[in-house]
């Protein structure tokens, strides 16, 4: 209407030049020539703009969003099918370092993150992640406390592993609660709300320095043996249950049983044995430190179970 005003044309040619105007596509084949008449293109242009750019963002913002919660409910699904699983809470420093190991060993695993953007960094590797606060117990029951193995403790600070520790009781009476602490006062506490395990890094880099210092050769030793990496090789314990296989037999016979690993070390009790032949027999309860291939070890530690209708 205001082009029929202001420019005198027919109502059909003010309504093609001012549609032109607001997409913005401006042919140019009708054009306004008074005052009046480019004021109101001007505002036209600007309002198409406007309208223009404000569709092409809600519609890609609407896309991003899609694409967000169908990446998340395929994630949620994916830690729901899991089960004997490690909780890794935080990746910062030591929980990448962490995560490291489990993929190394080819351990299952869901990382909790609340830091938005340290969680979409795991996400992008290929982690299955659930992002929020570790310390709220909604967010350990996503992670599927219910059903995992362990949880891993791994803040910087002290008082929020503490604080994990207890959440976790409060959750889950038997299952391991692993923490990082950063001095000895600090792992008691830990202790005390319940953790399972502590572990100082600064105070274990003190003792492997100290007594790399006087030992030189026994801890490059167990260095070679602990760090199987160039072999494509991981250490694990494993306990032979009684009435399983491989009660009884030798460690030359593992290989008949279709298994090829290294026993490294064997422990019934107190006792400790480093086995030097084929010839060292395999006891009921012993506890054998193995280093193989996954799947190697994972034929072990089937070997390792009683018979099926035992238990």
């Amino acid at each position: 209407m205001l082009y029929v005003l202001t420019e005198g044309l027919e109502p059909y040619e003010a309504l093609y030049l001012t549609i032109s105007t607001l997409t913005t596509l401006g042919y140019g084949d009708i054009t306004p020539v008074t005052t009046w008449g480019r004021a109101v293109t001007m505002v036209a242009s600007v309002g198409g703009l406007l309208i223009v750019f404000g569709i092409g963002v809600e519609i890609v913002q609407e896309s991003l969003q899609q694409t967000l919660e169908g990446r998340n409910r395929r994630m949620q699904s994916q830690i729901a099918a899991i089960r004997n699983h490690h909780i890794v809470c935080g990746y910062g420093t030591l929980g990448e370092r962490v995560v490291e190991q489990f993929l190394r060993l080819g351990q299952k695993f869901v990382v909790v993150e609340r830091e938005a953007a340290v969680a979409n960094t795991a996400v992008s590797r290929g982690l299955l992640v659930v992002e929020g606060d570790a310390h709220v117990q909604e967010t350990l029951s996503r992670a599927g406390i219910d059903r995992a193995k362990s949880v891993i403790a791994t803040f910087p600070g002290d008082a929020d592993n503490v604080y994990l520790v207890l959440e976790c009781r409060e959750l889950r009476r038997d299952i391991d609660v692993l923490c990082i602490a950063s001095s000895r006062d600090a792992a008691r506490r830990m202790y005390l709300a319940g953790a399972t395990r502590v572990v100082s890094p600064a105070a274990v880099a003190a003792e492997m320095v100290a007594k790399s210092a006087v030992n030189p050769s026994v801890i490059q030793l167990m260095s070679e043996v602990t760090d199987a990496t160039s072999l494509g090789e991981n250490l694990t314990q494993i306990v032979v249950a009684p009435g399983s296989k491989l009660c009884g037999r030798a460690l030359r016979d593992l290989s008949d049983l279709g298994v090829n690993v290294k026993v490294v070390a064997a422990k019934v009790g107190d006792s400790l044995s480093l086995p030097q032949s084929g010839e060292f027999r395999i006891e009921p309860g012993m506890l054998l430190v193995v280093a193989g291939t996954v799947d190697e070890l994972d034929k072990l530690e089937d070997l390792s179970q009683p018979p099926p209708g035992s238990r």
